[in-house]
């Protein structure tokens, strides 16, 4: 019995030290004891991927300002400024990425911005941005997007 503890222990370490050595792809063996002889099964081990640190109270909104004042019509190489907010919910400060960008009817896509801001609770801020239309049939869906927490908002231009 005493053996068997021994033995036991030992390979436990053995497994440790695999782990700690080869944490993408980690080979365990099992011992089972308590059904006779010691018997082993292989198990593979895979690490978690490392998780960003999130806030549990971080809640945001995003509004699109203005957009009533958006334009109908453009004409070819008009640029169109819009601005969003983005206002903390949360009840503590906060960083929330964000992305803005454009489907075109061409199915092209580009990007206006990536970028981040950081809000005290309950703050907001505006963000300016603008679209340039290469020509007057053009038309794109904008998207405005924070990261984490993860919310989304569209609007189509010309309106």
């Amino acid at each position: 019995m005493a053996q068997q503890s021994q033995t036991k222990i030992f390979f436990e370490g053995i497994a440790l030290a695999v782990v700690v050595l080869f944490p993408l792809t980690a080979v365990i063996w099992v011992l089972n004891t308590q059904n006779g002889p010691t018997s082993s099964a292989p198990v593979v081990v895979t690490p978690a991927a490392t998780a960003q640190p999130v806030s549990t109270s971080a809640s945001v909104n995003i509004s699109l300002d203005n957009s009533g004042g958006l334009p109908q019509t453009v004409s070819a190489g008009q640029i169109v400024p819009f601005s969003f907010t983005i206002e903390n919910l949360g009840n503590s400060a906060a960083s929330y990425s964000y992305k803005v960008y454009v489907v075109w009817n061409s199915g092209e896509q580009d990007v206006i911005d990536e970028n981040s801001v950081s809000l005290a609770a309950g703050a907001s801020t505006d963000i300016s941005e603008s679209l340039k239309f290469e020509s007057a049939s053009a038309k794109g869906q904008v998207y405005i997007q924070t990261i984490n927490p993860a919310q989304s908002i569209n609007f189509t231009l010309p309106r």
